[in-house]
């Protein structure tokens, strides 16, 4: 498989930059930092993202692309957050871009988010969201779901990561696809929590057509 990042200042593709660990430690990225492509940063979800978590799935454009439509809440995020991201269940990201304010300094923008639920010793599911308005139509999505599969791949040693969405949401398919996932099945009539029932594509990506050998 191609690879599909870009180094920052390059107008070649190259492989995935990912700084991980001991690497990260030592490049310090802002200190807070485990992996870039040279246009966006990803870093682990913390409690302080909680309000911004809220805030970003509970917009009527990210709250209709998933099954669990009911309203978020501050205390219902932070106890997910307790419950699910401390115990390992589940690894979640903040995805960050670069911009300048208008007194010309530079600040790294929290704009989406990525998610490896249900994590199992052999494979996972795999959601994200642009939550930031501004952000969307710059293929960040694709970006995002290679860092979080990167991560999977490489630290939680996952052979298999899926994802579903909805036919009606070709947007999402596309930067799923040019992540590498590959549509496995269809899901019919798939019941949302609000009672709308949609098909949904099941999709796959597995390590070997991911294009990562390491243990």
């Amino acid at each position: 498989m191609d690879h599909l990042f870009r180094e920052a200042g390059s107008g070649e593709w190259t492989g995935i930059q990912t700084l991980i660990s001991e690497e990260a430690q030592e490049k310090k990225m802002d200190g807070q930092y485990i992996a870039s492509d040279g246009k966006l940063k990803m870093r682990a979800l913390t409690l302080e993202d909680s309000q911004l978590i809220v805030d970003w799935r509970n917009n009527p454009r990210v709250r209709s692309r998933y099954i669990y439509r009911e309203p978020f809440t501050l205390e219902g995020q932070e106890r997910y957050f307790h419950e699910k991201v401390e115990s390992g269940q589940v690894a979640q990201f903040i995805f960050c871009e670069e911009r300048s304010g208008e007194d010309g300094r530079r600040f790294d923008l929290p704009i989406g988010c990525a998610v490896l639920d249900d994590i199992h010793p052999q494979y996972a599911e795999c959601g994200d969201w642009i939550g930031e308005d501004s952000a969307i139509g710059k293929g960040y999505s694709a970006r995002m779901i290679r860092l979080a599969c990167d991560y999977g791949f490489r630290v939680l040693g996952l052979s298999d990561i899926v994802c579903r969405i909805f036919e009606d949401n070709p947007a999402s398919l596309k930067g799923y696809e040019r992540a590498g996932f590959q549509i496995a099945g269809v899901l019919p009539s798939v019941e949302c929590t609000d009672g709308a029932r949609k098909d949904m594509y099941f999709l796959r990506l597995r390590r070997e057509d991911y294009g990562y050998e390491g243990k």
